[in-house]
């Protein structure tokens, strides 16, 4: 991976802890969509956003909160990637 991807993952995984630790749900979530669309968009960082999700999982509480979140963005921009094939031709969506 390159190291300008760890570094981003790094400070994603320190703003999403901190948020978590605020009780900033919320702010975390926008993070996990963030995630979701970049596996989406390089299957080659699966791995990587794996193992994020999995430091993450300690941080929050109760532990189904973290399947809760997770599914939300990746169903999320499912329906948005979806929605955007649909309704938008495919050269006004660039």
């Amino acid at each position: 991976m390159h190291a300008s991807m760890v570094l981003s993952l790094a400070l994603k995984k320190q703003f999403v802890v901190d948020s978590l630790r605020q009780n900033k749900v919320h702010t975390a979530a926008v993070a996990f969509d963030e995630l979701a669309l970049l596996q989406h968009a390089n299957p080659s960082l699966t791995n990587s956003c794996n193992a994020f999700l999995q430091d993450i999982k300690t941080f929050l509480e109760p532990r189904y909160a973290m399947a809760s979140v997770w599914g939300k963005a990746q169903v999320g921009l499912d329906i948005k990637l979806a929605h955007l094939e649909h309704a938008t031709p495919s050269w006004e969506a660039l």
